[in-house]
């Protein structure tokens, strides 16, 4: 019972991560270039941390498998860095995209792998 209770709402505040990262993607993707938030991390490592955990969290949530949600995040990446282009600070660019669909391909094989690893250790202790 304890861990049916800590399991579903552990997928229940992965995918709330999820939503809150995504949304913090769209906002710092899309408001003036002077308003994106600065790590101090290089631009592309930066990205790259950012689109992975947004895909390791959607699949640590569980509701959609994942090669499904890779296709669905990385269309999601393409219309970002389109959606990009109509900010008069902004521009898309092929390449940003190309390091946003790395990190969300490596978030997703993380999340994949983990949720493969809780399964098998799951099934030891049967």
């Amino acid at each position: 019972m304890l861990k049916a209770f800590v399991c579903n709402h552990g997928r229940k505040i992965a995918l709330a991560a999820g939503w809150v990262v995504l949304a913090v993607i769209v906002w710092a993707s899309l408001s003036p270039i002077g308003s994106r938030p600065h790590s101090g991390l290089a631009i592309n490592l930066e990205r790259e941390l950012a689109f992975a955990l947004l895909g390791a969290m959607f699949v640590l949530a569980g509701r959609i498998r994942p090669l499904p949600l890779l296709a669905l995040l990385i269309a999601f990446v393409a219309g970002l860095e389109l959606l990009q282009n109509l900010t008069p600070t902004r521009h898309g660019r092929f390449d940003d995209a190309l390091v946003k669909a790395l990190g969300v391909t490596v978030g997703v094989a993380l999340g994949a792998t983990v949720q493969a690893w809780a399964r098998r250790a799951e099934r030891s202790r049967r």
